[in-house]
């Protein structure tokens, strides 16, 4: 960009660097656990082009961990249970608002588990009751601390 009316000569220009607006961002996945540190992938456009980019979590900015110029990582903060709009901040401006929605939810109420002991060599069909379990989220039973998928 230049200006050559009536322009002193004294006056250095000035630089201009144009950065592409962000778009296109996809989020996965799109809950988390309420206590934070669920790891994001957002995709889209142009974020190779933004000197400082941060994800948003309803008001909450966390650092972002570049993977590509169309990836980018990011961890959940710490929210109470309910859905935040996502966004990105690009160079301290808000850049994209609301370009998805993350849901934090919290874990699953646990009544009982049955049966209460089993063999040391496994096998053992174990049942856990409670509330709010989900389809989208993958449980692991921890027996003596093996984890084990649920």
């Amino acid at each position: 960009i230049g200006v050559d009316h009536h322009v002193d000569p004294k006056l250095v220009p000035l630089p201009f660097h144009y950065i592409p607006k962000l778009k296109n961002v996809s989020i996965k996945p799109c809950s988390g656990s309420f206590r934070g540190g669920t790891l994001l992938t957002a995709k889209g456009l142009h974020f190779d082009n933004s000197t400082r980019l941060l994800c948003r979590f309803g008001k909450l900015n966390v650092s972002v961990m570049a993977i590509s110029s169309t990836e980018i990582q990011c961890k959940s903060p710490e929210h109470p249970p309910g859905f935040v709009d996502f966004g990105l901040v690009s160079d301290g401006a808000h850049v994209i608002t609301n370009c998805a929605v993350f849901e934090y939810y919290s874990p699953p109420q646990i009544f009982s588990i049955h049966p209460s002991s089993f063999s040391f060599n496994g096998g053992t069909l174990v049942v856990v009751q409670g509330k709010t379990f989900r389809s989208d989220v993958r449980y692991n039973c921890n027996f003596g601390g093996i984890k084990t998928p649920g």
